[in-house]
């Protein structure tokens, strides 16, 4: 699912084509969704359902990266018995940057909500600092292509802080779990995912050096998780 584009999984989608069936697309408001939607989480999840069904997709795997867990949360909860697991890059409950145990790093949440009004441009290239390289130049000149600024200023209002958590849709959701973790990150924080873990203690757990929308080593933990419970699910309906 997008945290913005579907230009941010580019890097890895070759890699998942490998051994899935995948598909990506854009938040509404960027790229080819432009219009009047707003980066909405409601919004970015019913166009994730449009999605399966336009494909025919009976059951899948839903996989999320930063603020894109919350519609992913949605999409499982909505429509759990198509999704046969759900994997989380960056895991954590909410947005919150205030607080003992902030979720993401405060200054770096408020210097983009600023830095976003200011200079568009500047706000795309941080994108590359932010993600530790994850996102390139040529990365970041794609999604450039696709942003304007009123749904840049959006995504950065977003990542100041949501008060919704997705731990209710993600117990009503009841399926199989991976929580991934991004080793060193500058942005979203220990607290935040150890928080998850905590309250989801029978989920899958991984550690990746690098943000997971853009990592090859995440490609390798999620295809072990999807062939698990994948087999699991097979053996249960032979055994049913």
């Amino acid at each position: 699912m997008p945290e913005l584009s579907e230009v941010l999984w580019g890097r890895i989608e070759p890699l998942l084509s490998e051994w899935a069936e995948v598909a990506t697309y854009d938040a509404p408001g960027v790229g080819t969704q432009q219009g009047t939607e707003g980066l909405d989480a409601e919004a970015i999840a019913k166009r994730g359902l449009a999605e399966i069904d336009r494909r025919g997709w009976d059951r899948c795997f839903v996989v999320a990266d930063g603020y894109a867990l919350e519609p992913a949360a949605r999409l499982a909860d909505t429509r759990s018995n198509a999704v046969q697991g759900l994997a989380l890059g960056h895991a954590h409950l909410a947005i919150r940057r205030e607080g003992p145990e902030p979720t993401v790093n405060a200054e770096l949440a408020g210097a983009i909500q600023q830095m976003v009004k200011v200079d568009f441009r500047s706000f795309v290239r941080a994108l590359t600092q932010l993600t530790q390289g994850a996102v390139d130049d040529e990365l970041a000149d794609r999604l450039m292509e696709r942003l304007d600024q009123r749904v840049a200023v959006e995504y950065a209002r977003a990542l100041v802080g949501s008060r919704v958590s997705i731990a209710p849709f993600l117990k009503r959701y009841g399926g199989p779990l991976l929580f991934v973790e991004h080793e060193g990150c500058l942005f979203w924080t220990d607290s935040g995912y150890g928080e998850a873990t905590a309250a989801f203690p029978k989920a899958e757990t991984a550690s990746v050096a690098d943000t997971p929308s853009t990592s090859p080593d995440f490609v390798k933990r999620l295809r072990l998780f999807c062939e698990r419970v994948a087999d699991e699910d097979e053996h249960g309906a032979a055994n049913g």
